[in-house]
């Protein structure tokens, strides 16, 4: 499978799964290639992954979602360009 491809569809899964509400934790979360490769793809249609993410930081009861939440905010700001 072609590297751009893989990439594509990995962030389009982890963006599907993020808009669902309810996170847990997976392979892409701690893999930094991932974050690497697609930290630049969370500024698409003004922030929305990011906005996503953070409005679960507000609202969401489950620990869970919190943690991963709280933990891929923190691979944002550790792989964007502005972030570190």
């Amino acid at each position: 499978m072609d590297e751009g491809v893989k990439s594509l569809s990995s962030f389009e899964e982890y963006r599907r799964i993020l808009l669902t509400g309810t996170l847990t934790w997976g392979a892409v979360h701690k893999d930094d290639a991932f974050w690497r490769e697609n930290v630049l793809k969370f500024e698409q249609n003004d922030y929305q992954v990011l906005r996503v993410l953070m409005r679960l930081l507000e609202v969401s009861t489950d620990p869970v979602t919190l943690t991963v939440a709280c933990h891929d905010v923190g691979k944002f700001v550790q792989f964007h360009p502005s972030g570190m």
